[in-house]
């Protein structure tokens, strides 16, 4: 039999054999399996989607607490304000400003002034904290303050190769000598805003007839960022020694009669929002090397000028700590006797008082301290005398000295005069007993103003 007969004969059989379900059975069949295929889909993906869900809840809830755990510290850093050193940019120096500047209102700033305005006050006057500063406030020092500050975590004795210097960018010198050049342009063009000329004159001083040339005297006590810039000016003209002689001992804060003060140790020199207070911890040596320097860069900037400049006698002598004398002359308003800068009461018509110094108050068989301003208050702060000189008695001891060697013509007996933030009334009266003679190292309430003799006319 061949193969096509075998076929025919398998369909014959097949034809010839009951038909077991029917076609609706068949079909009933093909629908109930349907509903069961997509019953267990659905279930599946019912399944699916709750354990999604619980993924998801569960991952909320871990995120939740999470944030709950982290998030108050990391509030609780950002209102932190740090330390200076550990600053890394520009941009975080910006943050850490407005943070401090807000310290610097809150704890130490009753007063404050922008490009030397001035400002008065009284026992319940508040003063205006100027939100200008961080305008006005000096770009260069940014980026190095986090060298600053270590200035005053270093032994001044350690070898000169160990010392963190501040590393000035091409940016900071050039600004640096920006600040210079003001500098000296304020003296030669004797800027009234800066200088006053007081004319030549004789008083009675010490039970004797003084005669005293005219010179040439800073309106206001020398400024923490007039001393920056000298001191930076030092780095870049490589006098790496003479930096670490001139520099501030910042942990003379830590030595106040009231208590340790490390927020003003960190601070007060290096940040931006001191920049017009007066410079204080530093020592004699320090200030007579800012006079040196600034003598000699008005010199080179006028013979740069016209070479000849000196050649017919010298207008201007040496820039220098004044002399006792010249200091009271000038704070008397030409030698006046008058127990302060202004007359015999430290209050004005209006009730204002008119210096920086401790005030005590006589309550319940006590006496308490009731300071007008926290510790030091700007340069050009409070009312100027007669000669438009701020703060010469009170805010910062100033370095005079006391007299003149007759032989080699040099000024001798070192002290002080005016009193400062922390002596009373009587303490800061003209001619008051001088707490500091003698005294030639750094203090954070001796700070100074200098003065040139004149030997032209105007």
């Amino acid at each position: 039999m061949d193969k096509h007969s075998k076929i025919n004969d398998l369909f014959q059989l097949a034809k010839e054999q009951p038909t077991e379900y029917s076609f609706d059975q068949t079909k009933e069949r093909f629908v109930n399996s349907l509903d069961d295929s997509i019953s267990k889909t659905q279930t599946k993906r019912q399944f699916l989607t709750t354990k999604k869900l619980i993924i998801m809840i569960s991952s909320t809830c871990t995120i939740s607490m999470l944030a709950y755990l982290l998030i108050p510290n990391t509030i609780e850093n950002q209102n932190e304000i740090k330390p200076i050193s550990e600053q890394k940019s520009l941009n975080n120096s910006s943050k850490l400003i407005e943070k401090e500047t807000q310290l610097a209102k809150n704890n130490y700033s009753n007063s404050t002034s922008v490009e030397y305005d001035s400002i008065s006050t009284n026992e319940n006057y508040e003063h205006i904290f100027s939100e200008n500063i961080l305008v006005t406030a000096n770009d260069l020092n940014l980026k190095t303050l986090d060298y600053l500050n270590k200035w005053i975590a270093i032994d001044p004795d350690n070898i000169i190769d160990e010392y963190p210097f501040p590393k000035l960018t091409e940016d900071e010198i050039k600004e640096n000598n920006k600040v210079k050049k003001e500098m000296i342009k304020a003296f030669v063009k004797l800027d009234s805003r800066r200088y006053t000329y007081l004319p030549a004159g004789t008083f009675e001083y010490e039970d004797k007839t003084i005669s005293l040339q005219s010179f040439i005297i800073q309106k206001t006590e020398v400024s923490n960022l007039e001393y920056r810039t000298f001191l930076f000016d030092l780095l870049i003209q490589g006098n790496k020694e003479g930096f670490l002689k001139a520099k501030p001992d910042q942990n003379q804060w830590l030595n106040l009669p009231g208590g340790q003060d490390n927020k003003m140790k960190e601070y007060y020199f290096s940040h931006p929002s001191y920049d017009n207070y007066p410079v204080v911890n530093i020592s004699r040596e320090g200030a007579e090397m800012y006079c040196k320097w600034l003598s000699n860069a008005v010199y080179n900037f006028n013979t740069s000028k016209n070479p000849n400049y000196y050649s017919n006698g010298k207008i201007y002598c040496d820039i220098r700590l004044p002399l006792k004398v010249e200091w009271v002359y000038a704070a008397s308003s030409a030698g006046q006797k008058m127990t302060y800068p202004w007359g015999d009461s430290l209050k004005n018509e209006a009730g204002m008082f008119m210096a920086n110094y401790k005030r005590l108050t006589y309550e319940k068989d006590n006496f308490s301290v009731n300071t007008n301003s926290d510790i030091l208050a700007p340069t050009k702060s409070y009312f100027p005398n007669k000669f438009g000189l701020y703060c010469m008695i009170g805010n910062a001891s100033e370095m005079v000295y006391n007299d003149i060697d007759k032989v080699n013509h040099k000024p001798i007996n070192p002290g002080t005069a005016g009193g400062n933030w922390w002596c009373t009334q009587d303490e800061i009266k003209i001619l008051s007993d001088d707490k500091f003679i003698g005294v030639t190292s750094p203090s954070p309430m001796i700070g100074f103003r200098v003065v040139s003799t004149h030997l032209g006319s105007f």
